[in-house]
């Protein structure tokens, strides 16, 4: 009997492996499947590691801070997430690209500006607003606030744009109110920008960079400068001067 158990055991043991072999290496053809599969992986072991690092050099959960939201973004080296929607159920895509940036740059803070907190209580705060999102709550250096577009876009080149649009008339406004969000927080604090379908790997080895969308053109989807640098100040003047509300893209 358990001579027989034992083979058994060994002939289902032999068939894992078989599986696996089929599954792995003869599926390697498929460039995608084994992207897929070796990316995956190496993410699991690298959030493995990042996780302790998290834990070790953010302050505790209990520890409180005299610095305001507002004293930390001026540090200039924060990661900065937008919904200029009144959405407050996000998507997992959105969730997972703000775990994924909190823990592969675990010394830097990020912020997520969501327009629909807008119509909470004041006395709300950071804890009470992350509740609502058992995956973040955990992390420390997750910060979600306010997003008020009068002032983000005041002392830019925006504010006048901005009081003078109708945005119920706007057909785009969603798009275009984001676009000028994010060439305003940049110029004001810096750090690095990035759309919330953007899912971090590994550290952006660069301070200030533009990421190419082609040979001609350049994303807005994610990219760094610091504060007060020309070149986003020159974006929002352009912005502004060639701004078309019935095309997106043209902010």
């Amino acid at each position: 009997m358990i001579k027989g158990l034992k083979i058994i055991s060994f002939l289902l043991i032999v068939s894992a492996v078989g599986f696996l072999y089929n599954v792995v290496y003869k599926s390697s053809h498929n460039t995608y499947f084994s992207n897929f599969f070796i990316e995956n992986i190496r993410h699991v072991l690298f959030n493995i590691n990042l996780t302790s690092a998290h834990k070790s050099i953010t302050p505790s959960a209990g520890t409180t801070t005299t610095e305001t939201p507002e004293d930390i973004l001026r540090r200039g080296d924060s990661i900065i997430f937008l919904e200029t929607s009144d959405r407050m159920h996000l998507p997992s895509l959105v969730l997972c690209a703000l775990e994924s940036a909190a823990r592969v740059y675990p010394d830097r803070h990020v912020f997520f500006f969501m327009k629909g907190i807008n119509h909470t209580a004041s006395q709300d705060n950071e804890e009470v607003i992350l509740r609502h999102y058992p995956t973040l709550s955990s992390l420390n250096n997750i910060h979600i606030v306010p997003l008020i577009m009068e002032d983000i876009f005041n002392s830019t080149p925006l504010f006048p744009w901005y009081k003078k649009i109708n945005a119920t008339k706007e057909p785009h406004w969603i798009h275009v109110s984001a676009d000028g969000c994010r060439l305003a927080l940049i110029w004001k604090y810096g750090g690095i920008y990035m759309d919330t379908d953007i899912i971090s790997i590994y550290p952006i080895p660069h301070y200030d960079f533009l990421a190419g969308e082609s040979n001609k053109y350049s994303s807005n989807g994610v990219y760094g400068f610091p504060a007060q640098h020309n070149f986003t100040w020159t974006c929002m003047e352009d912005f502004v001067q060639n701004y078309n509300g019935c095309v997106t893209g043209t902010g």
